[in-house]
């Protein structure tokens, strides 16, 4: 069985499906070079709900997000079909904060091609840390293992938690023991 793990970040203008909107998301296949990356298109809202610190922190606008023009049906199924020439017989997304993560990738698929590639859970790259350190408070320390900032751009956030995720398991315990572990 061809398993794949794929960070995942999303960036949005509120906490949850229908109190915002996704803006947009980035994807990293987790690998040694990082070379599969993924990154959706700007995607205009669908409700009216949103929270204005969420722009904030994303770096946009309401009026910018409403100017854009792509939609989440477009913009998840063309994801959907870069997933599907992934030749994987299953995807496992690994995020930061998978509370919020998969909430709206999971709501993006349901709405838009009626299942979740990504299966129905994520992994959670802080616990998986505090795991490896035998530290169960210790969910934050493999944040300093990123290279690229976490600057809000869901690519570039991506690709930070990627890298961590690959130093962390090559820190802890080696990544030929990591790949034994998932199989591959």
């Amino acid at each position: 069985m061809s398993r794949l793990l794929i960070s995942v970040d999303t960036e949005a203008s509120g906490p949850c499906p229908l109190r915002g909107d996704i803006i947009s998301f980035g994807a990293v296949v987790i690998e040694p070079g990082l070379t599969r990356c993924y990154r959706s298109r700007d995607m205009r809202p669908t409700v009216d709900a949103y929270d204005p610190a969420a722009y904030r922190v994303v770096g946009v606008t309401r009026e910018e997000h409403e100017a854009f023009t792509h939609t989440m049906d477009e913009c998840f199924r063309h994801f959907n079909a870069w997933l599907e020439e992934l030749d994987s017989d299953r995807l496992i997304m690994v995020s930061d904060n998978p509370g919020f993560d998969f909430q709206w990738m999971n709501f993006g698929f349901m709405t838009t091609i009626g299942s979740n590639p990504l299966g129905h859970s994520a992994r959670r790259i802080g616990d998986m840390w505090s795991g490896l350190r035998r530290r169960e408070h210790e969910t934050l320390g493999w944040k300093k293992l990123r290279i690229t900032a976490h600057t809000h751009d869901p690519l570039e956030d991506a690709l930070g938690n990627a890298e961590a995720y690959l130093r962390m398991w090559d820190y802890e315990v080696g990544y030929e023991e990591a790949q034994a572990f998932y199989g591959r």
